[in-house]
């Protein structure tokens, strides 16, 4: 259930409320089970975590570009 909450939570950023309908617990209960769950992935995996080189600025926006060029919409 705790990589429930925090998959829900990055899908939701903002809704701890909606949240708490879902899982039937208080937002006191999600946020610590968001903290303890989120600490503990850091913690075991944390060197899988980083940044990976080959995503420099440069290659994002030309990922971005494609998107917005895939999608139809103009300007970025």
């Amino acid at each position: 259930m705790a990589l429930c909450v925090v998959l829900a939570r990055l899908a939701y950023p903002s809704q701890w409320l909606g949240l708490q309908h879902i899982f039937r617990k208080s937002v006191g209960w999600l946020l610590a089970v968001w903290t303890d769950t989120i600490l503990y992935i850091s913690r075991t995996h944390g060197e899988l975590l980083g940044w990976h080189p080959q995503l420099v600025y440069e290659r994002l926006a030309t990922y971005a570009e494609g998107s917005y060029f895939a999608s139809g919409i103009e300007g970025i």
